[in-house]
């Protein structure tokens, strides 16, 4: 177990409105999912005050302090008298910063509404925020980055702010980011970011541990049931690729259905609690790790072992259960093995196409033509965030899938969205991509120019490392599941007994967060229910889940049979 991470970084808001100095704390601490500590302040004599208390108690809660945010009443005069006194307190790499002036504010704006007057305020004031984050850089980060600062950089840089990690960056225009932890150099990948410094070696796996459950994949289906499976006592491991979270980590859009969130979440908030909830169960969490491929014990056939590899070698995980939550990929607009596919990729390797949307990716693009491929809502925030950051945007798609309420928006910020314009191809023409559309009503072929495309027209499910096991899937590469192949009696589980599958993976699935995350605890109850059908005298768990050293769950299946054992039924007294 690492060091505890240190206490969340300030931004200090003076405002002398007490309830929009309020509001835009709580504004602050909900684009950094509350990574960051944001503290509303009157006046200048409170800011000093304010920081002199925060120093007193240095050595149990040490202040971060990230820079000080006033409204344009509160600096006049006394930008200069701010800047010297935080770093006269001894926090020279503190950043300073103006509020956006009250006209950009509504004036009294209900308790759910925003307090902004428009899409474009917000988005202003929140890559304020972030480039403060930034640019601060204490005497000690928590990690150092080289690299080009690029789309790659920005990715792992909103990370950083959305987890409060503080890091100093170098842009010594190498493509290969690298990072420095703790003396140690590392590719600087987002799985190396939360395997060092966000999990923080709290989670771990052991490959001599004979694990009842393993789960492939860490999206919301995945982490749902691993909590479940730890509650229940199974011995667990979750490897995961990349970063937990899957898709929803990285979702534009509020996660607005999910039971218990009113006001809506975003897919990292989501993520950072399933995390928490996990610390308190025994499951062993690994990011950074593919799984390769599943096969049967040689000797315990009603065992796997699950072939994975990561951090430059290859391994083999043992497992009594296996659930397959891998998701899905974004994705692509021809079919891989097509003459149009080549042509993409070729492009891509030399052309801006992105199949995938994160907000920063809207950012600095004032006049860039940008063709979003795609109807659902993520194609449509995409449309709307590059429009109010000064792009040129049209929307092209088969079908319109968007919420009414954002294609209402989309119509009148005048964004062009075109349905019935399926994608047939992409040219390239004296250094620019042309997307080629088919205009369904009339036939036509028609070309639109970018210099950048964003295809985000759903996804691909990730099960081509199945292909050495008989788990069936359907025609789109789809895992089946129960009635699918016969066991409607056994929810979630595939054709090979033992292995299940649940969320986007899965066949018949609706790409929703809640769903997967239902699906993933539902699939432990199913796993639960297997382990303890009838084999023979005894149980399958006695066979399936290994006793070296027994996991609780058997431990407690144990116990329930001797009890059952001890107890004789009663006979009737003979007269």
């Amino acid at each position: 177990m690492t060091a505890a991470r240190p206490y969340p970084p300030v931004i200090l808001v003076m405002h002398d409105d007490a309830v929009l100095r309020q509001r835009i704390t709580e504004q602050i601490a909900a684009w950094s999912d509350g990574s960051i500590e944001a503290v509303g302040l009157r006046d200048f004599s409170e800011l000093k005050s304010t920081v002199r208390a925060r120093m007193g108690r240095s050595a149990e809660h040490p202040l971060r302090l990230v820079g000080v945010i006033a409204s344009p009443t509160q600096v006049g005069a006394q930008r200069v008298a701010i800047q010297e006194f935080i770093r006269s307190a001894g926090y020279p790499d503190s950043q300073f910063a103006v509020l956006p002036g009250d006209d950009r504010f509504k004036a009294s704006p209900k308790k759910k509404e925003s307090i902004f007057v428009d899409r474009v305020a917000a988005r202003e004031f929140q890559r304020q925020v972030e480039n403060l984050f930034h640019d601060w850089i204490p005497e000690h980060p928590e990690v150092r980055f080289t690299g080009r600062e690029g789309c790659r950089a920005a990715n792992l840089q909103r990370l950083l702010f959305l987890y409060g990690i503080s890091y100093d960056w170098q842009d010594d225009g190498a493509p290969e980011i690298l990072a420095v932890i703790d003396g140690e150099k590392h590719d600087g990948t987002l799985g190396l970011v939360y395997e060092k410094l966000i999990l923080g070696g709290q989670y771990s796996y052991d490959l001599d541990d004979p694990y009842d459950l393993v789960i492939v994949g860490a999206g919301p289906a995945g982490l749902s049931a691993a909590l479940s499976a730890g509650r229940a006592g199974l011995r667990t491991l979750v490897v995961e690729s990349d970063r937990p979270g899957g898709n929803a980590a990285v979702c534009v859009n509020l996660i607005d259905n999910y039971i218990g969130f009113p006001g809506g979440v975003t897919g990292t908030k989501l993520v950072k609690l399933a995390l928490e909830q996990l610390r308190d169960v025994e499951v062993d969490l690994r990011p950074t790790i593919r799984a390769t491929g599943i096969s049967k014990d040689a000797r315990n056939p009603n065992r796997f072992h699950i072939s994975v590899t990561g951090a430059g070698r290859n391994e083999r995980l043992s497992a009594g259960l296996v659930l397959i939550a891998s998701g899905q990929s974004p994705g692509r607009l021809f079919p891989e093995d097509s003459y149009t596919a080549r042509i993409e990729s070729e492009l891509q390797a030399t052309m801006d196409i992105r199949y995938v949307f994160e907000a920063h990716h809207a950012d600095k693009v004032d006049g860039l033509r940008v063709v979003i491929v795609g109807g659902g809502d993520t194609a449509g925030q995409a449309a709307l965030l590059y429009h109010i950051s000064g792009a040129s945007v049209v929307l092209l798609t088969t079908d319109v899938k968007m919420s009414g309420e954002l294609h209402e928006e989309l119509q009148a910020e005048g964004i062009p969205v075109l349905p019935g314009r399926p994608i047939v191809r992409l040219e390239r023409d004296s250094g620019e991509i042309l997307a080629v559309a088919r205009n369904a009503a009339t036939g036509d072929l028609e070309r639109y120019s970018a210099d950048r495309i964003h295809v985000l027209i759903g996804g691909t499910p990730n099960t081509g490392w199945l292909d050495s096991t008989s788990v069936s899937l359907d025609g789109h590469a789809y895992i089946q599941t129960d009635s699918h192949v016969g066991k409607p009696d056994l929810s979630f589980c595939t054709s090979e007994p033992g292995i299940f599958a649940a969320g986007d993976v899965r066949v018949n699935t609706r790409r929703r967060v809640g769903q997967s995350a239902g699906q993933g605890a539902a699939a432990v109850a199913a796993m639960e229910e297997y382990l303890r059908t009838k084999r023979g005298r005894g149980y399958l768990w006695e066979e399936v889940l290994s006793d070296q050293p027994p996991s609780q769950w058997r431990k407690w299946q144990q116990a329930l049979q001797r009890a059952a054992e001890r107890q004789t039924p009663r006979t009737a007294a003979t007269p």
